[in-house]
């Protein structure tokens, strides 16, 4: 038994691609790739936004989904923000993103939902806030529910309000995955599924249910997009956010592809390298071409 199934599905259907690299933390990943540019050409190569920080993505550079945007494609954004909330010019929805459901800092407790100035988990009295938000408003009403659960029942809203309200347009979406970022918290269930129930360091095995949960909120993706959208060329891009530490030997994490298919036979490609780390979680790209 494997964590990735359905990733390695999918990889299994295509080609794997041997060179992949990205930063070793998040805000200059996040910041490259809705740039297009390095992370030091826009000051973000040291380190990560912490919550109270005056800076984020300079408000100058347009982002991938302004550009896409002007193209005539909704974008849609799910998941972890990590470019900047000190002012309303720096949130999602005043960065290109037509609608968003997720958090604005760098980690968030799984049920709670809260967010700190200390490091994953750590929520001492005073220094931990909610950060949920559904475009500007937060959202209170969540607590004690699994962020994964949570984030993959919104994206497969957002897709059906999508082709509900907007059958002519296409979508950009951008699925920020929590998973597998600290804090470990798994639900207990998802301990005793194969290959986690094997694992008897405690730590190993709660990681190995973040990294299952991870791979089934992939498996909802995919399916709710040949649900809603059978007809219509669909790229799907899976990447790891952060690289392997240096200490750790580099990069270990994932990046995969899934093209459009080429008639309604195709089944698709999907290029995997790597592996996750403790550092890792994914980030999905879907990139929607309509049907004519």
């Amino acid at each position: 038994m494997e964590a990735w199934p359905t990733a390695k599905k999918l990889a299994e259907d295509g080609i794997t691609m041997g060179n992949y690299y990205t930063q070793p933390i998040c805000t200059p990943t996040r910041a490259a790739f809705m740039s297009g540019r390095l992370p030091v050409r826009l000051g973000l190569q040291h380190g990560v936004i912490d919550p109270g920080v005056p800076y984020g993505l300079p408000l100058q550079e347009k982002t991938l989904a302004e550009k896409l945007q002007s193209l005539g494609y909704r974008s849609l954004g799910m998941g972890k923000w990590h470019l900047g909330a000190h002012t309303n010019s720096s949130l999602p929805v005043h960065r290109g993103f037509d609608e968003w459901y997720g958090y604005w800092y760098g980690w968030s407790d799984y049920w709670t939902h809260s967010s700190g100035i200390g490091g994953p988990g750590d929520c001492q009295p005073g220094t931990c806030f909610l950060d949920l938000h559904e475009n500007l408003t937060m959202d209170s009403s969540q607590n004690g529910s699994y962020a994964t659960f949570r984030f993959s029942d919104k994206t497969r809203e957002m897709l059906g309000r999508h082709k509900e309200d907007f059958p002519n347009r296409p979508f950009f979406l951008y699925y920020a995955m929590q998973n597998v970022h600290g804090p470990l918290e798994s639900p207990s269930e998802w301990l005793s599924k194969e290959p986690c129930a094997s694992i008897t360091e405690t730590d190993r095995q709660i990681f190995c249910g973040q990294a299952l949960l991870a791979d089934g909120a992939l498996q909802n993706l995919t399916q709710a997009i040949e649900d809603l959208f059978p007809t219509d060329d669909v790229l799907i891009i899976v990447s790891g956010d952060n690289g392997g530490e240096p200490r750790e030997g580099g990069n270990k994490c994932l990046f995969g592809v899934r093209k459009p298919r080429c008639g309604r036979e195709a089944s698709g490609t999907m290029h995997l390298y790597g592996q996750t780390t403790r550092r890792c979680f994914l980030r999905i790209f879907v990139v929607q071409s309509m049907t004519v």
